[in-house]
């Protein structure tokens, strides 16, 4: 006699989804049935996943486990045969490998997975850009340096579908309603609302990063300096990483390339956390002058609504890429091609926001390395230990809070130690790492361990 636990099991077996041979009998009605859903929905193997093809109508990424495809979103039955259930199990179900986000790519891949990708219903046209025009003289009237790398750099992704570009760009101002969010509402149209997100910096820092499904371009918008140190880090990984991780809440987690480009909004100066290393982020102060509501109103929506987004996508996809200008080269003025893998240009606002975002240490550190007379107080030290500058810093900032451990991260980043490869060993076999603080005659790196040794102890004996 069977025992109960085999005997549940092959009850259990019983009701396993049988896959039909080609010879099966299927009716006419039946087969049509299956051939809807084929058209409708696709399995996905890497995920064992019922996946609903997207379209411009609903560009959305809708995945199911089977058994909820079967008992509740597709309930058709044929002879009481319940549809669904006889397309899990079809011999010509319509499988692929996995999820794609492939810009300007087909529907189904070469490589066997479905491109999740649905293209914008605006198309180019030339037209009359002259609202457009008018748009980039007043949001560059403050600055207009990089003018043009900051379109080289709306326009590469423009005529590179998919195009991941290694920068960020921060649109800042003091004022409100200078036309900072107005950008994001032109290029949601461009790209299409579905390939387009809008997030604040909550959102942004969410673990549920359902914002990052299936988009080209991304605003954040009033940034207020809360991308600490904490999440400046993570920020620089999301501008550059090739792959993305999409966690919807109670979804099943998939991957995509990641397609993403970041455009940031802000009122602070402060907005992000930048340090002087940073090389991501070009940011722009737009200045205090308001973009007038009723030149928006009454004639840029209007325009953009009636042919105005499609002037403005054919004027981005004939901007001349090879064409040098300011900012292609990055640590240089002089002109070059735009550059998708290069640093964003070094903009005086940027330089501006490291300075908000410097604590004392920082100022301290920066003051050692261009004024070290005055950092050190009057001391002729040409070498020192990180607990002696700790030291020197506290005399200047004494009601500083930066801890000691925070002071010599500071330190590290902007001064390198000599003979950094192994510690110095003094006479009395203490092994310490010094720091120098004025230039050599001789190069730092050309001195021996026993001559910094002496140099040293000689400076430390002589206070």
């Amino acid at each position: 006699m069977a025992s109960p636990t085999l005997a549940k099991q092959s009850e259990k077996s019983s009701h396993k989804i049988r896959r039909p041979s080609n010879l099966d009998p299927m009716s006419s009605t039946m087969l049509a049935a299956l051939r809807d859903l084929n058209t409708r929905y696709v399995y996905v193997l890497q995920m064992a996943q019922v996946v609903r093809i997207p379209t411009l109508t609903r560009p959305e990424i809708d995945i199911y486990h089977p058994s909820v495809f079967m008992s509740s979103l597709e309930q058709q039955k044929i002879s009481g045969s319940l549809v669904s259930r006889q397309w899990i199990g079809w011999s010509e179900r319509h499988n692929v490998y996995k999820l794609s986000y492939d810009p300007g790519q087909d529907l189904f891949t070469s490589e066997g997975n479905l491109n999740t990708w649905i293209p914008s219903n605006i198309k180019a046209i030339e037209g009359d850009i002259t609202l457009w025009l008018d748009y980039l003289d007043r949001i560059f009237a403050s600055d207009p340096t990089y003018r043009d790398w900051f379109l080289a750099w709306l326009a590469y992704p423009i005529q590179n579908p998919g195009a991941k570009l290694h920068t960020a760009v921060v649109f800042w101002s003091e004022q409100t309603a200078t036309g900072k969010s107005m950008l994001g509402r032109i290029m949601s149209a461009i790209y299409g609302p579905h390939n387009y997100a809008q997030i604040d910096e909550s959102t942004l820092h969410n673990p549920f990063n359902f914002w990052m499904n299936c988009r080209q371009f991304v605003m954040g918008e009033e940034m207020k300096g809360i991308s600490n140190a904490k999440h400046i880090d993570r920020m620089k990984a999301m501008i550059t990483q090739q792959v993305c991780y999409v966690n919807i809440k109670n979804r099943a987690q998939f991957e995509l390339k990641d397609r993403i480009n970041y455009y940031f909004t802000s009122n602070h100066p402060d907005a992000l956390f930048l340090d002087s290393n940073d090389r991501r982020f070009f940011v722009h102060n737009l200045g205090d002058k308001q973009y007038p509501a009723g030149l928006y109103r009454d004639h840029f929506e209007p325009w953009f609504l009636n042919g105005g987004a499609a002037a403005i996508r054919y004027y981005l996809e004939h901007i001349d890429l090879s064409k040098p200008i300011v900012g292609g080269d990055p640590y240089s003025l002089t002109p070059a091609p735009f550059n998708p893998g290069a640093a964003a240009p070094q903009s005086e606002a940027r330089k501006q926001m490291v300075l908000a975002n410097r604590d004392d240490a920082e100022d301290w550190i920066e003051e050692l390395i261009d004024n070290p007379d005055t950092a050190l107080r009057g001391s002729p030290r040409t070498l020192a230990t990180a607990p002696e500058l700790f030291d020197f810093f506290l005399k200047t900032y004494s009601h500083s809070k930066v801890p000691y451990k925070t002071f010599c991260t500071r330190l590290r980043a902007r001064l390198k130690p000599v003979y950094s490869d192994n510690k110095l060993t003094l006479f009395d076999g203490q092994k310490i790492k010094v720091y120098p603080l004025r230039r050599s005659e001789k190069p730092w790196s050309e001195w021996t361990h026993d001559e910094l040794v002496s140099a040293y102890e000689a400076q430390v004996t002589s206070e």
